[in-house]
């Protein structure tokens, strides 16, 4: 028989408690992760189809099912201990109890989850800010918690199948959701631009300047223009990107590092786009251009989770056990075939009416491990561990023990192949559409990478030498004829000559030039055409500052580039194209004139790098951006906290 339990209500047997408890958390659970489904897909800029958002809400409600399912009776249980030590407060100690579980688990979850993950992912929990502010979350959920159950006794008598009610109102509400789907175009006529941006990629990797055959670049370079001496304005993907979209260096836009946001002021290239009324979507693959950033602004469809199945990482439930899974939380990265999977089936609705894309490509980002069937196909198996050059600290230890230069280089031509076929799919779906010849294709890498040269092994970021700034760089489709351009262009060119092509307005804001007079006129004979770059040298987020290079095409053909140490090095590039032979204090005339355009660029200079917030900084150092140790290039220095590693 039960007994009457302090308050008027009356105690139940503990199992018959838990079996209902669990019942009900389950329903709970089921009500939350609906809700905070509901509202993703309300919030989403994705391109969703009926059977990705229902397979989302689908797992949003397991993931909810299972953690309220067993939280609850999990707290139960302990109150119910605790009750027998301390007076009764509840009326009706059952359901009530339960209610004040439910109450605790949701302001609990949520609250931590946002303020660990939202705020603080990756925070020492030494921090007294992360563990004073998730205590205070735990004891404002308990309070909370606590308070509901004593003061439900009498809604639960009165409705006693209160905790089921939220089943029937997630089935409700999801029957009345919109799918989040891009608009048609409204433009007066179909245009049709595909942006792909490779990242890493060198210029003299790419099968058409002499590197192993890329058959899909390769096609579009004999049918398009390839630009034989494209450069990058940064060796680091953020500022590059921002370069290439929006026409401007990093002199000017004013980032320089991976983690910064980018300005909001700042026309970029898929605005034009937009504002002419067609849609726009961009599928990236990399953690420094994710809208975390600012790079889906002007996109109606901005696809950066990186999860297998999209949204889960977005989900509180979700993200809880990232943190016991991840280093540093979800997924930073993704392969091109999961953006290819994401990207086609938006292409293929939009295909008629006209586009504006963008896919990024994170292969072949080190480190070099392409999927089968292209792994080893070049390289061969593994070798045996070996001494030599020191890796990247950010490779897996089994692949830092093969210090084989050699090997590494066929290992990187093999993510490249690997990518090569997945833009060959690309192509054949535009081609299945119809669409391809229609379409205008431009191809560039936001950078290079250093293989071997200057002692800086597989990695990009610290240096301003050629082998991380020269980039391929490619144009097809619609007005654009067979040819190579062989002077320099530049990174921030292709935006204003894509708005030029197609008779859209170019920004002002816009200093990139447009290259149609270079394939239909030839390159000019007497003006130097000037490229600035710029990087930044550790320690970058603690003590800013920037190093910068002027590279010189036309009467002259020479690069200086500016340490923020002091030191300069002068290059002439046609005699020496590897910059081996530093020619400081023998060309003084050109040394001196180039350092006055170096100085007329710092001078106006924005700061470089502004200090990474936690979670930015944790990401980017699983990536290889930042690293704890000497630079590659100088075992002797002495190591830094925060010091850039490559992007």
């Amino acid at each position: 028989m039960a007994s009457a339990a302090p308050g008027g209500g009356h105690e139940q047997p503990l199992t018959q408690l838990l079996l209902r408890s669990a019942l009900w958390g389950a329903a709970w659970g089921g009500g939350a992760g609906a809700l905070e489904a509901i509202w993703h897909l309300h919030t989403w800029s994705l391109a969703t189809t009926l059977a990705v958002a229902t397979g989302f809400f689908g797992r949003a409600l397991i993931y909810g099912i299972v953690f309220f399912g067993l939280w609850t009776p999990a707290v139960v249980a302990g109150s119910s201990l605790l009750g027998r030590r301390l007076p009764a407060l509840i009326a009706d100690s059952g359901r009530a109890r339960i209610l004040g579980a439910l109450t605790f688990g949701t302001v609990a979850l949520y609250g931590g989850v946002c303020w660990r993950v939202g705020h603080h992912i990756n925070d020492s929990w030494k921090d007294p800010v992360l563990a004073g502010g998730m205590l205070a979350i735990v004891v404002v959920a308990a309070a909370l918690g606590h308070g509901v159950a004593a003061v439900s006794g009498g809604l639960v008598r009165r409705f006693p199948r209160i905790g089921l009610v939220p089943i029937p109102v997630a089935v409700l509400l999801y029957a009345g959701v919109p799918l989040a789907t891009s608009h048609e175009s409204t433009a007066e006529r179909p245009l049709r631009v595909m942006l792909i941006t490779l990242d890493t990629f060198r210029a003299d990797h790419l099968g058409a300047a002499g590197g192993r055959a890329t058959p899909t670049l390769d096609g579009l370079a004999h049918r398009g223009v390839l630009f034989q001496q494209a450069v990058s304005q940064a060796p680091i993907t953020c500022p590059a990107h921002l370069s290439i979209l929006s026409g401007t260096p990093p002199s000017e836009h004013g980032v320089f590092a991976n983690g910064t946001a980018i300005p909001t002021d700042l026309p970029l290239l898929q605005e034009s786009f937009q504002a002419a009324g067609i849609p726009t979507a961009g599928f990236v693959a990399g953690y420094p251009v994710t809208s975390r950033f600012g790079f889906d602004r002007g996109f109606d469809v901005f696809d950066d989770d990186f999860g297998d199945a999209l949204g889960d990482h977005q989900l509180a439930v979700r993200r809880l056990v990232d943190q016991a899974v991840y280093a540093v939380g979800a997924p930073r990265e993704r392969r091109a075939d999961a953006v290819l999977e994401r990207a086609i089936p938006w292409l293929e609705r939009h295909a008629a009416g006209g586009f504006f894309c963008w896919l990024h490509f994170f292969d072949p980002h080190g480190p070099y491990d392409a999927p089968a069937p292209f792994l080893g196909t070049l390289a061969g198996p593994m070798p045996e561990p070996s001494s030599g050059p020191e890796m990247p600290h950010f490779w897996p230890a089994a692949m830092r023990a093969v210090a084989d230069p050699a090997y590494w280089i066929l290992r990187y031509d093999e993510e490249i192949a690997y990518l090569d076929d997945r833009l060959g799919q690309l192509l054949s779906v535009l081609s299945e559409q119809g669409v391809l010849e229609d379409t205008l294709i431009a191809v560039i890498a936001d950078h290079g990478e250093s293989l071997d040269e200057h002692e800086y092994y597989f990695d990009h970021g610290l240096h301003l030498y050629d082998a991380s700034l020269r980039i391929p760089m490619i144009l097809a489709g619609p007005g654009v004829p067979a040819a190579e351009v062989p002077c320099q262009v530049r990174g921030m060119d292709l935006a204003p000559t894509v708005l030029d092509l197609l008779k859209l307005e170019v920004p002002e804001s816009m200093q990139g030039e447009v290259l149609e007079p270079l394939w239909q006129h030839g390159c000019p004979d007497d003006p130097l055409r000037l490229s600035e770059a710029a990087t930044v040298e550790p320690p970058w987020v603690e003590d800013p500052g920037a190093e910068l290079s002027l590279r010189v095409d036309g009467t002259l053909h020479y690069k200086l580039i500016r340490h923020r140490r002091g030191d300069d090095e002068l290059y002439e590039l046609d005699s020496d194209p590897g910059e081996t032979r530093d020619l400081v204090g023998q060309r003084a005339e050109v040394e001196e004139w180039m350092n006055r355009g170096l100085d007329r660029i710092a001078e106006g200079m924005p700061p470089v790098a502004p200090r990474l917030t936690a979670d930015v900084e944790a990401q980017l150092r699983a990536l290889g951006y930042i690293t704890d140790g000497p630079r590659q290039d100088d075992p002797d220095e002495p190591a830094d906290d925060d010091s850039a590693g490559a992007e």
